[in-house]
């Protein structure tokens, strides 16, 4: 079946007569219960849930048919809140971090061979971290690689006097970098 042609469900009448009896408020406008039906299967919507599409309403079996996205993850239609993320729909509670499995709501998140991580476990999964101080090192940082480790050319420092020893002759003792004056001075 295809979807049905955005029409009009009112029924206008210009005749100088007022009708009375019951009506509905809906979309904006007033109608006759019996003029408030589903516009492709024509079910009376008088006390039904409905859906707005296209200027015309319908009840919710007919818009999950026609018109309802499909989830990228779990391939069901979305009746209720949609999340768009990744040029794919989603549900909500759909659209979720691949390593926790928690919802993003509205967070940030980042890719990492095409599935999304959640800040928390993006870092803790994927990114470098500095040996001194264990943060992150990040795009743009200046860093230094020594000792089979990566370090914030800050953190590179001896670890005893901790001066820094960037561009600096170094010893280390133990996997801990050292100034000259330390190497040999002291037992770590």
């Amino acid at each position: 079946m295809t979807p049905p042609a955005a029409t009009s469900v009112a029924q206008e009448s210009f005749s100088s007569s007022f009708q009375r009896g019951p009506f509905l408020v809906a979309m904006g406008r007033s109608w006759h219960p019996e003029e408030f039906n589903c516009a492709y299967c024509k079910t009376s919507l008088a006390d039904m849930c409905f859906v707005e599409e296209q200027n015309s309403v319908y009840c919710e079996r007919c818009y999950e048919q026609f018109f309802a996205p499909t989830c990228a993850r779990c391939h069901t239609k979305i009746m209720g809140e949609v999340m768009h993320a990744l040029r794919q729909t989603w549900h909500t509670s759909c659209f979720v971090c691949a390593a926790c499995k928690m919802p993003f709501g509205n967070s940030l998140f980042h890719m990492e061979d095409g599935e999304p991580y959640c800040e928390k476990d993006y870092i803790a999964l994927f990114s470098t971290k500095c040996h001194g101080c264990d943060y992150p090192v990040e795009a743009g940082d200046k860093f230094i690689e020594a000792l089979g480790h990566t370090w914030h050319d800050t953190c590179f420092i001896c670890a005893v006097c901790h001066v820094n020893l960037e561009g600096q002759p170094f010893y280390s003792k133990k996997d801990k970098p050292l100034c000259k004056k330390h190497a040999h001075a002291i037992n770590i």
